[in-house]
């Protein structure tokens, strides 16, 4: 990338950090650090210490828990 242009949020990449996720899910911060340790959560990508959710998996995580 050069120096003119502009950066990408993570929003605006697809994904969302922790806190993001966990309000887009309804669902406290606690819960997906729950999630993640059991791997009962929706997917999710570590990258150092930072953990990154792409949209497109919570919303396939939702999919997978609706009951109709």
């Amino acid at each position: 990338m050069s120096g003119g242009e502009p950066r990408m949020s993570m929003r605006e990449r697809g994904a969302l950090d922790s806190e993001d996720a966990a309000v887009y899910l309804g669902f406290a911060r606690a819960t997906l650090k729950r999630w993640r340790t059991t791997g009962t959560g929706p997917a999710y990508v570590r990258v150092g210490s930072k953990i990154v959710y792409r949209i497109e998996d919570l919303d396939a995580f939702l999919r997978a828990h609706r009951i109709r």
